[in-house]
């Protein structure tokens, strides 16, 4: 199983999404990265993979199931 690249902002509360589009419209952009589960564990925090404009590979995680 692949890991997630290097840097992980931590989000606390956040909705994932929102955060996502938040880094993007602050210039990230989305990574096609080859290697997210096909069947994610539900315990395992979702997770979305971006790159800064220098194209350094960074991971914004959101809460697993059970975060809550």
């Amino acid at each position: 199983m692949a890991r997630c690249p290097s840097l992980h902002p931590d989000g606390g509360e956040m909705d994932l999404d929102d955060e996502v589009a938040r880094l993007v419209a602050l210039g990230a952009r989305r990574v096609d990265w080859p290697h997210y589960p096909a069947d994610p564990h539900p315990a395992e925090p979702p997770y979305v993979v971006l790159a800064d404009p220098e194209s350094n590979r960074f991971c914004v995680q959101g809460r697993g199931a059970g975060d809550g």
